[in-house]
């Protein structure tokens, strides 16, 4: 939140504050941060970012002066699981109906990754457990949605697997079109030696695809 009142702050010229989860450690656009922000702080303030569901609304007013008129904008951490859930039932309704008209056709199993090519994601894994699905005869597609320092090596590792006709490396694409490969998608997988609450879990399970993930506490 703190990045999000910078940029704000920044593009707007304006006086912006963020207030965490906690509603007590702010962030001021473009100078400081303040700790125990309370009203007398924030008269001079143009506008208030605020996460929802903590504080809400009525919370982040509670810390401004009395009658003060500066609006103050929620900023949804998690995912909008309703509008997700509608995406991706559309887009499998859709993909159905297409396998449908096309009953002789053999479609490959769909596995995603949305993980940045970070060593910490372990994209490298998720390579060798394709390599093994390969040896077993399984007939699946790879999309690798991302980029990092890790790119390189791990194109270089599907090539010398002979997986480039299984494996698509997309870079980073836009948020709409990851929703569309998440949604098309049979099996979501992310093996991450350490994570917090995974937004990209939760968007993946929101549109319908099947998690595989490391077993770590984030993901129990």
């Amino acid at each position: 939140l703190p990045a999000v009142a910078n940029r704000a702050a920044a593009r707007l010229d304006r006086r912006v504050v963020g207030l965490d989860h906690r509603s007590r450690l702010g962030h001021l656009g473009l100078v400081r941060r303040k700790r125990g922000i309370h009203g007398r702080d924030l008269r001079w303030v143009d506008a208030l970012l605020a996460v929802d569901p903590h504080p809400p609304r009525d919370a982040a007013r509670s810390l401004m002066p009395p009658r003060s008129s500066t609006p103050i904008e929620v900023f949804q951490y998690g995912v909008d699981v309703g509008r997700l859930a509608d995406r991706g039932d559309e887009l499998r309704r859709a993909r159905h109906a297409l396998r449908a008209s096309q009953p002789t056709q053999s479609y490959p199993v769909q596995i995603i990754s949305t993980r940045a090519m970070l060593r910490l994601y372990r994209i490298d894994v998720v390579i060798d457990a394709l390599v093994l699905l390969a040896m077993d005869g399984l007939n699946f597609h790879c999309d690798l949605v991302g980029d990092g320092p890790e790119r390189a090596t791990l194109e270089a590792a599907v090539a010398d697997a002979g997986l480039q006709d299984r494996v698509t490396f997309h870079g980073h694409i836009p948020p709409d079109r990851v929703e569309q490969l998440v949604a098309q998608s049979d099996i979501y997988v992310s093996v991450a030696e350490s994570d917090g609450m995974s937004l990209s879990l939760l968007e993946a399970m929101s549109l319908g695809a099947v998690p595989v993930v490391s077993d770590i506490p984030a993901n129990r």
